[in-house]
């Protein structure tokens, strides 16, 4: 046997090392990493333990338990509170992301599991935090099962499929959730994150939607507004989005999807050409793409306001387009372009102010 020490074995990833000096029951054989015990006296002992017959290994275990009850109890509590905080840990670690509806951040007593449709749910994940006996890989494939969601999104789907369960009779999936579950397949499939922030993207159509859903509750208007990046974003063709969703939502996605192609010229062109796409488009598309330019505009101005000059240029030639659009997103859209406009006309000022000063063209001496 070929000497290795506890340090070496530990660097190389083994459970095992061997020092050659025989241990105090006189064997000269490997010992575990873990506690350093000898293997022989292990074996020794396992076989000491289970040569007897089942009833004699009862009654010892009885003994045993009888003369060492208190230190039994306490290592069984010890190893029942070990895992069940291995189990928090990791149901809030799970939790520390954004509602997979709203895109909101909550702390995790505000999140909630909220297992999909078609999966076979073993059971809800605050029974299997409490439970000692859960491992914690079943834990873990629980979750895989779940969405994440905060409590509000949570019962506003527990909602809707009470409702549509009540019309239909049966727990078939509504339109918008059906959508929401097929733009969240879709983006994950293509790799999709978004630019700045690193979250998932359905983040953002889930964005889209809570600002629609407060000037509409037109189902086909809501699905459309998760599914509206799916055929521009991922491989996704416009005929599976009519043929899933129909004819209605299928025109709103369409409407939605940019269709200059990089061999159409510079951005000027293709966003000109995306501009004549839109100014033909229903009032519904219009009021989507307000909501679409109010949830990227947030992100841009925090982390690229190079970028935000260029998208405002953009959005600003595109709004004599959206007239249809709901009026209180077109005022919203409206107000923020203002405001940035007059932010840039203020360091327009500033950096002439400074230009002007460095030249010396208001020094008091060149007038002399």
């Amino acid at each position: 046997m070929e000497i290795i020490s506890l340090k070496q074995a530990q660097e190389q990833g083994s459970n095992k090392y061997f020092t050659g000096i025989p241990c105090k029951c006189g064997h000269i054989d490997y010992r575990y990493t873990n506690g350093g015990k000898c293997c022989a006296c292990i074996a020794d002992y396992g076989k000491n333990r289970y040569m007897g017959s089942r009833v004699e290994r009862i009654e010892s275990a009885k003994l045993y338990y009888k003369d060492n009850r208190q230190a039994v109890l306490e290592r069984i509590r010890k190893g029942t509170k070990a895992r069940l905080n291995k189990h928090h840990d990791l149901v809030a670690e799970a939790k520390n992301k954004p509602c997979m509806d709203c895109g909101s951040r909550y702390p995790a007593c505000v999140m909630d599991f909220d297992h999909r449709q078609g999966e076979d749910k073993y059971s809800s994940i605050s029974k299997l935090v409490g439970n000692w006996m859960c491992s914690e890989k079943q834990l873990l494939e629980e979750i895989d099962k779940c969405d994440l969601v905060c409590a509000n999104c949570h019962r506003i789907r527990t909602f809707d499929r009470r409702v549509y369960m009540k019309r239909t009779g049966t727990m078939m999936l509504s339109l918008i959730e059906r959508a929401r579950i097929f733009a969240l397949a879709s983006h994950t499939a293509a790799g999709n994150r978004r630019r700045y922030t690193n979250e998932p993207y359905i983040c953002h159509p889930a964005e889209v939607f809570n600002i629609v859903s407060e000037v509409s509750n037109d189902p086909e208007i809501l699905s459309a507004c998760y599914l509206h990046d799916v055929v521009e974003d991922t491989c996704v063709e416009h005929e599976d989005i009519e043929m899933e969703f129909g004819p209605v939502v299928g025109m709103y996605v369409e409407g939605l999807t940019d269709i200059s192609k990089p061999e159409d010229g510079n951005r000027d062109v293709r966003k000109r050409i995306d501009r004549d796409h839109t100014a033909g488009s229903c009032p519904e598309v219009k009021t989507i793409k307000c909501a679409d330019f109010l949830s990227n505009w947030r992100t841009i101005v925090v982390h690229d306001l190079k970028f935000a000059k260029i998208y405002y240029k953009e959005k600003n030639l595109l709004m004599p387009f959206l007239g249809e659009a709901n009026p209180i997103l077109l005022g919203r859209v409206r107000g923020l372009l203002k405001i940035f406009a007059d932010k840039m006309a203020d360091e327009e000022s500033v950096r002439l102010d400074k230009s002007l000063e460095s030249n010396n063209i208001f020094n008091r001496e060149s007038f002399i």
